[in-house]
């Protein structure tokens, strides 16, 4: 199944902060459609505006649009027969590289060899008659541009990736719009839209969706605040689905108001709350919820306590978070619960409830792999996979022979996706860890990496660059392999150093995360009730790991991640 993530208008593309560029992508038509099985292609052209992100002007000497050729899912044309281009600067030409799949836009000869770039600087380039291929799917758009500064010699290559997506013939979502655009506290506002039939059509609002699939119009009542209204459209073509969102925002005016008891179902965000008098105080019938945490400056290395307001999440097991942008995904077990809930942090706070995300369900892992968010999880034994959408989860699949009583461990690397977890055999002793590979064709066959297995109940992966890295319980030390191949077959496994130091225990959990061009470990053993920290920088692990400070009680399963430049154990 392919998922297509279509969002009226995509945000600039800017690969780091560090870039002078952002790039804008546009199609038309909106949106770009496939070709049909037989007869004339159909053609489509790509967009794409430049601006100035930096403070100061840059020069540029040229820019290069790459584009997928071939018929798969995640190539955009069958072929380049028949493309043009154009740049809006006057002087410059295109030249069409049909077999890479490229366009140069450079200054002609006798013209100036570069354009400085400031903020008043319009630039267009385009792409034209380009034959869309016959298979829904998301395709990349990758733009170079060679820049440097206004006083500094030497050229330099700002790389941008952009996406653009393949919709089935006759699929349309348009026309959303809102009356009136700005209503009074506890007015309403009817929403309307055009769309061709599609097996789901859902508002998404005030963190709830709400299904509109048959309908064209719907009024929201008792407007009580600002809001933003996102329209989520998916349609069926075949084995594939493809999804498009259309946004607005209905404005209802802020005013102050003078009450006496105040009910706040969300997050809320201030420097000092104060009573008016000694004689009245403030008064919180519940504890404030959070979610307790340690923070790690990764360049003072040194520990701070720090909370997330969102509900309280006493007892959990094995959390799984990943940050996603600015977004982080929590997956958890709530307590005195067989099934799973998820939740999103958006850099202002949590949402007032979960959402539920399996109704029976253990041991949540995420990761990213081509360009997506996955979610692995058992349902009893067998192994579960959930992508996520732009505003939703899709329908969880089984993994293919993916059957376990323990713990797994879920990774990205590019476009594949790595399932790693223990299989019990007749040996209740010998537990031999056992991995899946998810590409471009679905689920490889099962594989064994090198070692000497035994009861296991631990295992970690993450990849650190191109080089997949995989930890595994082995008594009380830690095994670890390397592997580095495009296709990580069984044969390419490096067996790693065997790690130790914390004092010894049972080891309950690993957390692995990447950063940067490091890779963390937390480690949490059941002897001493400590975590314990270690660090790889792509050459050697540390001799002897550290301890992170003691908090009472202990997390039963810590889970790493990133938060403000900061390494949290949550």
């Amino acid at each position: 199944m392919s998922l297509v993530r279509h969002v009226v208008a995509p945000p600039a593309g800017r690969t780091t902060a560090t870039d002078p560029l952002a790039f804008d992508l546009l199609v038309n038509p909106d949106p770009l459609r496939i070709s049909p099985s037989s007869g004339t292609p159909v053609t489509g052209d790509l967009i794409v505006v430049a601006s100035l992100a930096a403070e100061t002007p840059v020069e540029c000497q040229s820019f290069t649009v790459t584009v997928r050729v071939g018929p798969g899912e995640q190539d955009l044309c069958s072929s380049m027969s028949g493309v043009t281009a154009r740049i809006s600067l006057e002087g410059w030409q295109a030249t069409v590289n049909a077999a890479a799949g490229s366009v140069t836009f450079a200054p002609r000869p006798g013209t100036p060899a570069q354009l400085t770039f400031d903020a008043d600087t319009g630039l267009t380039f385009q792409l034209m008659g380009l034959p869309v291929n016959q298979r829904v799917g998301l395709s990349p758009v990758d733009i170079s541009a060679s820049w440097r500064p206004l006083t500094i010699p030497g050229w330099q290559q700002q790389n941008t990736r952009l996406e653009v997506g393949k919709f089935p013939l006759g699929f349309h979502l348009r026309s959303f719009t809102a009356e009136p655009l700005s209503v009074p506290r506890g007015g309403s506002v009817t929403l309307r839209w055009d769309a061709s039939a599609a097996t789901y059509l859902a508002l998404h609002y005030d963190g709830r969706i709400h299904p509109v699939t048959g309908k064209s119009s719907v009024t929201v009542h008792d407007m009580a605040q600002t809001t933003s209204f996102h329209l989520r459209a998916v349609a069926q073509d075949g084995a594939g689905s493809v999804e498009r969102t259309l946004s607005l925002m209905v404005h209802v005016p802020d005013s102050a108001h003078t009450v006496g008891r105040v009910t706040v179902r969300g997050t809320v965000q201030t420097t000092r709350v104060a009573p008016l008098s000694e004689s009245d105080p403030l008064v919180f019938p519940q504890p404030l919820p959070t979610l307790p945490s340690a923070l790690l400056d990764i360049e003072e290395q040194t520990w701070t306590e720090s909370y997330w307001t969102r509900n309280a999440l006493m007892g959990l097991h094995r959390p799984a978070i990943l940050r996603d942008g600015a977004t982080y995904h929590l997956v958890f077990q709530p307590p005195k619960s067989s099934g799973l809930v998820v939740s999103q942090y958006d850099s202002y706070g949590w949402p007032a409830l979960e959402e539920p995300f399996a109704a029976r369900g253990a041991d949540p892992a995420l990761a990213h792999a081509g360009w997506s968010v996955w979610c692995a999880y058992r349902d009893d034994r067998q192994v579960m996979l959930r992508k996520a959408g732009s505003l939703m989860w899709f329908d969880p699949d089984p993994v293919p022979e993916a059957i376990t009583s323990h713990p797994h461990a879920l990774a990205g690397r590019g476009d594949q996706l790595f399932l790693a977890f223990f299989v019990s055999g007749a040996n209740p002793q010998v537990w031999p860890l056992t991995y899946t590979v998810r590409g471009p064709d679905g689920w490889s066959e099962l594989r064994q990496p090198p070692g000497n297995w035994g009861p296991q109940t631990a295992v970690a992966m993450a990849a650190l660059g191109d080089e997949l890295v995989c930890l595994y319980v082995t008594g009380e030390k830690i095994q670890v392999l390397y592997e580095r191949s495009p296709n990580a077959s069984s044969e390419s496994w490096v067996v790693g150093p065997l790690l130790d130091g914390w004092g010894g225990g049972v080891i309950d959990s690993l957390s692995l995360l990447a950063v940067a061009d490091r890779l963390y470990c937390a480690i949490k053993t059941s002897g001493p009730h400590r975590i314990h920290l270690l660090s790889y920088d792509g050459t050697s692990w540390p001799p002897a790991p550290e301890q992170v400070p003691d908090r009472h009680p202990v997390p039963q399963y810590p889970t790493l991640t990133l938060f403000n430049g900061r390494l949290c154990v949550v």
